[in-house]
This record gives C-alpha cells, structure tokens and sequence, in this order.
C-alpha cells in the first residue's frame, strides 16, 4: 500500500463520516452491518438543517451513525466543539459518551491490514486522562480543545437532567423516549419539553440539535417533531425499502423481521420497527368494533326525538394543553322499540351520542360552552351528568347561582370504579349488544373514535372518562337518571314522535 492510498484514505475519512466510522471499525462482516445508500441518505438529513429528526427502526445503526460515529467525526473537523449526548435515562447517555470515548482511545483502519492508534493519526481528538480506563463515563475532554470550561468536549445527560447554565455547540437526543415514559401525557410531554428548553440554551441558534429514536404513542416526542414547522423528519418503517421489501436487508433481512414479528407484540412490532404506533394489546376499541356498531339506517337529521344527557368530565389540571381538556359528550337516549331494532326489549333504551367535544382550559371554560353552545343548539337536553367527586361540593351548586341552563339540571354523578379501563368495560359490552350505537355522522364522530381507538396510548382520556358516566346506566330499561319518567306500558309504536336534532320533542309522561 502506498503512502498516496494511505494520504487518500484519511482525505475520505475527513470528508465523509461513514468513511470514518467504517475506518474506527464499523464495517460490518460477511455482507452483513455495512452501511449503505440507506445510511448515506440518513447521514444527509442529519446535516441538511439545524433541527432534524431521524425515526428509523431498532438495529438499523440509527445511534452507531449519529450518535457516536458522527460525534467522533465533529470532533475530528471541530475539536472546540461541545458536544451533549442525552438520551432517556443518564445510564444510556454515559454509555454513548463511554463508546465515543473508546473508539476515540483505539486504533483506525488507514488502509486494509494497515492499523494506528487513532491518537497518532488524529493527535488532537486523543481523550486526555487516563487511557485504561473504559466503559460508560458522563464526559470526556479531548487534547484539541484548550480548557474545559462549564462543559467538557463530550457531556451526558438524561431527559430529566436540569442543563441550566450548558451551553452545547452541538447536541444529540438519542432514544429520549421509551417504554416506561411515553405511558402517560405528562411523562411525554416532559420528553417535548426537554428538546423544548434545549434549543434556547444552545450556544448559538444554528447550533444543531439531531434527534433520534423510534415511537412509542401517538402523540409522543416523535409526532411532535414531525409536525414542528422548525424541524425536518427522516422517517422511514421496516417495510418502507425499494418496492415494499425491508428497508435495509444488510442490517434486517425480510426472514429475521418474520421472526421478530412472530415474537414480539403486535403493538410492540408496529411502533419500535414499523415507526407507526398502534393502540395498545389491551386496547378496549379497534376499528372492527366501530363499524360493527356503527347504524347506517339512521341519520341525524331523521334521528327520533328522546332526551339527551350531556356526559361532562371536567380537567384536572387547567394548562390548556392537550392531555387537559374538559370531555363533552352529547347522547341522545330512545328506547329500541321507537327505532324499531328488532331483538330488544320494548324498552331497552338505545344510546346514540349525537355530539362530542373537548374545551381546553377549567371548568369555567366548559360551562361557557355548556351554556352558550350545547343549551341553545340541544332543546332536547334534559340533564348534565358530572362525577360526583368533583361536582359534589362545587361545580353543581356554581352552575346552578350561574342560572343560565334554561331548567337542565345538572346531576352529580357516582361513578362505580375509579379505574377508568375498568369502567370502560361496560362501555365496550354495550357496543357489543348493540345498547350504545353511533350514528355514521354527528359533531365530533371522528374525534370521539380516535379517543377511542387510542386508548391508553392517547394524550387525553376526558372524552372517554365523560361516556363511562353511562357505565351505571348504560344496561337499564325505562328512564334514565336525571330525565323525564317513561310511563309503564306506554305503546311505543304509537307516540307521535317528532323528528330531527332541533325539534324539541316531547318525551311521554
């Protein structure tokens, strides 16, 4: 090998990072873990713009090329660079930091056979301290960097670590989001908010900040930088590659993703390797269920009059972000025998949500909407269920000394269970009977379904909170709490009902 292939091999090695980390030993062996045309377009986006996000399978060497490959070859072009290596929990981000630092302490590749240690080569990207040690670390500092400062050349830290006073050159977020943090609104918000407060605290606001990871909810850290006017997203599933194979067959061919989807949950399969979440194993609702109680004989328009009772789960906490919204859900009540569904008793009452809505803010903001919106546009509106352990001592006698219901009473509410899921159970045998029914329009269907379908996954569950009201009610014939008596024996067959949403029908007393 002559020194002019030697001089060329470190030239590409400076231009190219891949190149680079293939010399630091990832090249992959026998066809297998080499990078690609795949990888090259990965690393591309990366450096398309300050902002990026790069959502790509697990074992597809999202974190090798980004995290630590990447960070060794800024150091290699910018050895005063800072660089913060952060990820979902502060072992994970030491173990990043510990990875660069050993690559940086071992040899490079300058041509095939031909091995030196990186330090003799690359003098000045050489970790200082000592040279035995290995393994995870929270920093490390290099020869070419003169002084240490508040930062080192490479620091760690997690999504809960406070970096007030970090001021980073560069920064990776790699696989901020995982299992255990992504159950929960709050938990996922706090992810959002550490990319959020990151980018002011940057040394300058072209200094990048790459994210990396795969999702693990709807609407996770993932979601949001997807739909960030300020960031770009790579996004790419398994099965995504050149005429629907898998994306990479070096690093995943088609039979070990067979094999993976044989072994892992379907909910599991579909975020971590498909990039596209779908609603949990335990789910209560699937589409399958949604359809088969959707009615499409009947119509809003053409829907028989009977009360209505305005299901109402007020906020927890007042933000006016998403995840704290007051659930709102309209449902209409109308025995089976008016509808003419054949198989019920005659008085088996039907339970058709004929709107559904969410107000942001308290519980002001809902009783504004409650009295100005739904009194006015529902005139069959008899009542306003609320759960008695927050209406009991407030929200019941407030709306009453307000005296703009118009003669709806509103009715504080027992709820049987505090567990949401297992209220909701009886909320999913009534689809099944066919007791609770949507109709294929009304205000707020789609939003209402995607409540639904999401559940557990989704940022809020008020709406949802809001129809388990009917949990108690939901099986029983006659009148329903809070509405006018059905007198016994009334022949259904016969009453004059009157039709469509705004009639104002009278209900037999």
């Amino acid at each position: 090998m002559q020194s002019e292939d030697i001089r060329k091999n470190i030239e590409a090695m400076w231009l190219d990072p891949l190149e680079f980390g293939r010399a630091l030993g990832y090249k992959g062996v026998a066809g297998r873990k080499q990078f690609g045309p795949f990888h090259d377009d990965m690393m591309r986006h990366a450096y398309s713009q300050p902002r990026t996000s790069t959502i790509v399978p697990r074992g597809h060497a999202k974190s090798t090329c980004l995290t630590v490959i990447d960070t060794c070859w800024h150091l290699l072009r910018h050895p005063e660079s800072r660089n913060l290596l952060a990820s979902a929990t502060l072992d994970l981000a030491k173990k990043l930091v510990g990875e660069v630092r050993d690559r940086l302490n071992g040899d490079i590749e300058l041509a095939p056979g031909v091995f030196l240690p990186v330090r003799e080569v690359f003098p000045w990207i050489a970790p200082t301290g000592d040279r035995r040690k290995s393994g995870p670390t929270d920093k490390l500092n290099i020869a070419g960097r003169a002084g240490t400062g508040r930062e080192p050349s490479v620091f760690a830290a997690s999504v809960e670590s406070n970096l007030a006073g970090n001021h980073p050159t560069r920064a990776v977020i790699d696989d901020p989001a995982n299992e255990q943090n992504s159950r929960t609104f709050a938990r996922r918000q706090q992810t959002i908010e550490f990319i959020q407060q990151l980018e002011p605290l940057m040394h300058s606001p072209s200094s990048p900040i790459d994210h990396i990871g795969t999702p693990w909810a709807f609407h996770d850290v993932t979601h949001y930088l997807g739909e960030h006017a300020g960031w770009t997203q790579f996004r790419f599933g398994l099965y995504d590659g050149k005429d629907g194979g898998v994306l990479c067959p070096s690093f995943l061919t088609a039979e070990e993703a067979d094999r993976i989807a044989s072994s892992v949950s379907r909910q599991f399969f579909a975020a971590q390797y498909l990039c596209a979440p779908i609603p949990a194993e335990e789910a209560l609702f699937d589409d399958d269920m949604i359809r088969a109680s959707t009615s499409g004989d009947l119509t809003l328009s053409a829907l028989p009059a009977g009360p209505e009772v305005l299901l109402w789960d007020p906020v927890g906490r007042v933000t006016g972000n998403e995840g704290d919204k007051n659930g709102i859900l309209i449902v209409r009540v109308i025995p089976a025998a008016v509808l003419g569904f054949a198989g019920f008793e005659r008085d088996r009452n039907i339970f058709l949500p004929v709107r559904a809505h969410e107000v942001s803010g308290g519980a002001d903001a809902a009783a504004a909407w409650i009295e100005n919106i739904a009194i006015k546009e529902h005139p069959l509106l008899q009542t306003v269920w609320v759960e008695k352990a927050a209406a009991q001592s407030i929200i019941v006698p407030w709306m009453e000394e307000r005296r703009k219901l118009g003669g709806v009473k509103v009715r504080p509410h027992k709820i049987p269970h505090t567990s949401l899921p297992f209220r909701l159970q009886g909320v999913q045998t009534a689809f099944r009977k066919g007791t609770l029914q949507l109709l294929p329009e009304f205000p707020g269907r789609a939003l209402l379904i995607k409540r639904l379908t999401e559940f557990p996954l989704g940022d809020t569950d008020d709406l949802l909170a809001a129809l388990a009201l009917l949990s108690t009610a939901i099986d029983r014939k006659g009148n329903v709490p809070g509405t006018k008596d059905l007198q016994s024996g009334v022949d259904y067959a016969r009453v004059p009902w009157r039709t469509g949403p705004s009639a104002g029908g009278t209900w037999p007393s």
